[in-house]
């Protein structure tokens, strides 16, 4: 074995026993911790001793910082004069490649993005400089995204089999277009202006949107083929204390194609007291 054989083999090992050893100093610092802050609140009386508890979990954290950052140090070197041929070690190499960047061409705001079924392409809401808001594909293989539909329809949902995309203009109208960019899109009957698309069904056959009602956040289904619309469900936070509103917009409320499982996003505000005036005869 020669110098750079032993070099190598020695730093690799190096990345190991710091690795091994920033996982056992963690929970060994949390221990610590945990154990002289118990005895300092039942044992000390000045308030000064109250520090040394998070002196240790500070000096433990440190310990765990300098050794992550020699670890990257070692890692970025091998990379460096190890791995610079196809033939040679790929180790940190390939646990540095996250992922290729994807392009942005002139997209300078992302509003939302959805993968279709196939997981190979994304479907992306956003703008570019100084244009509307409109929708692309991209392509997870590389190349710039794909301006989708007429400008001013942000899409939101893929059909279930990637043939058809829906969206919505700002001004509230909703339609349907086909995937690969043939033919004309259509309208969405038995959708208001403003609704908010929220999930395409399982089948195909039908789907969600959230009404434009504030309370409670009230779903309904639409199918597609008669335009019919029906209320599914209303939903509430269990507690309604401080509660302020529902959040808005397309990703505000998702369900599963199923219909199973559901996720809302709401606000609330806790720490305030209001008080309110309600009159001489609030009994009545």
């Amino acid at each position: 074995m020669n110098l750079s054989e032993t070099e190598y083999a020695v730093l690799r090992q190096t990345i190991a026993a710091r690795g091994t050893a920033r996982m056992i100093l963690f929970p060994v610092t949390m221990l610590g911790w945990a154990a002289l802050a118990l005895t300092v609140l039942t044992l000390a009386e000045a308030p000064v001793a109250s520090l040394y508890p998070l002196a240790v979990l500070a000096g433990g954290f440190e310990a765990i910082h300098a050794l992550h950052v020699g670890v990257e140090r070692i890692g970025r070197y091998l990379q460096v004069y190890y791995e610079g041929t196809e033939s040679g070690p790929r180790w940190e190499t390939t646990a540095m490649a996250v992922g290729p960047a994807l392009p942005g061409g002139g997209i300078v705001q992302y509003h939302w993005a959805f993968f279709f079924p196939d997981g190979r392409r994304i479907l992306i809401a956003a703008e570019e400089k100084g244009k509307a808001p409109r929708s692309y594909i991209q392509d997870i293989a590389g190349g710039p995204p794909r301006p989708f539909g007429d400008e001013g329809i942000r899409a939101t949902l893929v059909s279930p089999d990637g043939l058809e995309i829906a969206g919505s203009s700002l001004e509230g109208l909703h339609l349907i277009y086909r995937a690969d960019g043939e033919g004309r899109a259509r309208s969405i009957e038995g959708a208001e202006p403003g609704d908010f698309l929220v999930q395409w069904s399982a089948d195909g056959k039908s789907i969600l949107v959230r009404g434009s009602e504030e309370r409670p956040l009230t779903l309904y289904r639409i199918d597609l083929a008669s335009g019919s619309r029906e209320r599914w469900k209303e939903l509430a936070p269990p507690d309604l204390a401080g509660f302020l509103e529902y959040h808005t917009g397309p990703t505000a409320a998702r369900v599963t194609p199923d219909g199973r499982f559901y996720a809302y996003t709401f606000f609330t505000e806790l720490d305030r007291l209001t008080l309110t005036d309600v009159g001489k005869n609030w009994w009545k």
